[in-house]
């Protein structure tokens, strides 16, 4: 699997809306870091991506989808995770949300078979 973007809303330490696209800046490289100081969040990515998943963060530290959302997030912003990844050659979009009171859950995932990029529209829900 290789992560081609991922963009979280309260979740984890973030409250507002973050996008990382995995794919900028490495020309062609196969490799990259995720680094920064303590605290600064790097563990709460990898969350995300479990969590879009697998509905969890399936670490083993009791902390399911709910327990994810963030406690700075305003109360009526859900929760959402929507990360885009390769497999192969084919692309697929995972995206889960947690609404704002903890009571409902929904989860949707798209699958491109050809070679097109399913890529969030930067703040919308359509594919470019």
């Amino acid at each position: 699997m290789r992560p081609i973007s991922l963009s979280i809303t309260a979740f984890g330490s973030y409250a507002k809306r973050q996008y990382i696209n995995f794919e900028e800046g490495l020309a062609g490289d196969n490799l990259f870091l995720i680094h920064g100081p303590t605290g600064a969040g790097k563990t709460t990515i990898f969350d995300a991506i479990l969590f879009a998943l697998y509905g969890n963060n399936n670490l083993g530290n009791g902390k399911d989808g709910k327990m994810m959302r963030s406690e700075h997030a305003d109360a009526d912003t859900p929760t959402e995770v929507d990360f885009t990844f390769a497999l192969g050659e084919k692309l697929y979009r995972v995206k889960r949300t947690i609404s704002a009171n903890l009571q409902k859950t929904s989860s949707e995932l798209r699958h491109s078979p050809h070679q097109e990029r399913l890529r969030p529209n930067h703040g919308t829900d359509r594919f470019r």
